[in-house]
């Protein structure tokens, strides 16, 4: 009878074992198809990659204002679209770092893409805190970095290469063209 209870005991315990084991591994899986997917949507959303130099462009702001891309100043540049659902899922944290971040306006653009007639409830919401920009699908800024996905934010440095891109606020460095 003792070696039944030994045996029923052990195989319990390996049984423990083996499914603390399996949450573990369940766990560390997780977290791999995360940074997996945050891999995958860069390379889904940019056609550049980081150190490469964008083409020069420039564009006219809501504001009236020239806004030239790829020039002497560091930018950090934010792209939505009206009918993407994580654009506006996404625009609060952009608006909340735009208004943290030093240089103020001048160092954040925003491109908001889509009809005219649609996009001005992000355009009033990023105008406050950020140059706008609003233009069609392919239009001269987004062909500029190239993006072909959203949202996606970029910094592009003094030398007009791409410093840091991705696909959330967490990509951009706090205080990036300070």
């Amino acid at each position: 009878m003792p070696y039944l209870i030994a045996a029923v005991v052990l195989v319990g315990l390996l049984g423990l074992l083996n499914l603390v084991l399996s949450a573990g591994i369940i766990r560390r899986l997780r977290e791999h198809t995360e940074l997996l997917s945050v891999r995958l949507d860069v390379a889904n959303v940019f056609t550049r990659a980081v150190g490469d130099r964008i083409t020069p462009a420039t564009a006219t702001a809501t504001d009236g204002t020239t806004v030239a891309i790829g020039s002497a100043d560091a930018l950090v540049l934010g792209f939505f679209t009206t009918d993407c659902e994580t654009c506006h899922e996404r625009l609060p944290e952009f608006v909340a770092y735009a208004k943290d971040f030093p240089p103020g306006r001048d160092g954040i653009t925003a491109v908001v893409v889509g009809a005219p007639e649609e996009v001005w409830e992000m355009v009033d919401r990023l105008e406050p805190v950020a140059r706008v920009i609003v233009e069609p699908e392919f239009g001269a800024v987004q062909t500029a970095v190239g993006v072909r996905g959203f949202p996606a934010l970029c910094l592009i440095g003094p030398d007009g290469t791409i410093v840091t891109a991705g696909v959330r606020i967490s990509s951009l460095p706090v205080g990036a063209a300070a």
